[in-house]
């Protein structure tokens, strides 16, 4: 984990993003307002099958995506986490953005990671794994705070495995990215894609993993 202290008598926009897997944190010691970021969760891996005879797993569920606005407020201990790729049978990670304020309340904004496949047995195929959806988790008598979606799609399903073949992950998402100022090379063109599921094991064969979740938050 990376940490960074926010100062700066003059505050401008920060920009960060994070590929599946990694974090970082801030403290708002600065003027800083609003929160804006875009989130996308990993997505599951892939069912196993049998090695051998018996049915194919099913194919991993892709990450939810959502764009949201918070306010900030002085003192502010932010928390900032791109959810990794699920393994083979492994669900995908959630990506969110975690406040706490300085009196110990949290708020807590992102997209659960999509849900592995089912392993495939010796008597029935792996059924797909489900697609993440968006969540708030907020601390209980919390202060009110305006957290506003500007936008929101939830995962989908991965493929049912079918006979002895594994049934195929849900496809990657790609969503458009809007704020003009990125300077991070870490997307592809200036789109924002990742967090499809990995495709189940064929009896005999290998579940693929999950596609990283990412997330990219400026701060002004």
């Amino acid at each position: 984990m990376v940490s960074y202290r926010l100062y700066n008598p003059t505050p401008t926009p920060i920009e960060i993003f994070i590929n599946g897997g990694g974090s970082y944190s801030l403290t708002n010691y600065n003027n800083y307002r609003i929160l804006k970021a875009w989130i996308l969760g990993g997505g599951g891996g892939g069912g196993t099958a049998p090695s051998t005879t018996g049915y194919g797993g099913g194919g991993g569920g892709s990450g939810a995506f959502c764009e949201i606005e918070l306010p900030l407020l002085p003192g502010d201990k932010i928390e900032i986490v791109a959810g990794a790729g699920g393994g083979a049978g492994q669900n995908g990670g959630d990506s969110y953005v975690q406040i706490t304020d300085v009196n110990g309340n949290v708020y807590q904004i992102g997209s659960h990671g999509g849900q592995a496949g089912g392993d495939g047995t010796s008597s029935a195929n792996g059924s797909g794994g489900d697609g993440g959806v968006t969540f708030i988790n907020v601390s209980p008598n919390a202060p009110l705070r305006n957290v506003i979606f500007t936008y929101y799609s939830f995962g989908q399903s991965g493929g049912n495995g079918s006979g002895s073949t594994g049934g195929s992950g849900a496809p990657q998402r790609s969503f458009p990215l809007y704020y003009a100022n990125m300077e991070n090379g870490g997307f592809n063109g200036n789109a924002f894609q990742g967090g499809g599921g990995g495709n189940g094991a064929s009896v005999g064969g290998s579940a693929t993993p999950g596609q990283p979740g990412m997330i990219f938050v400026v701060i002004e």
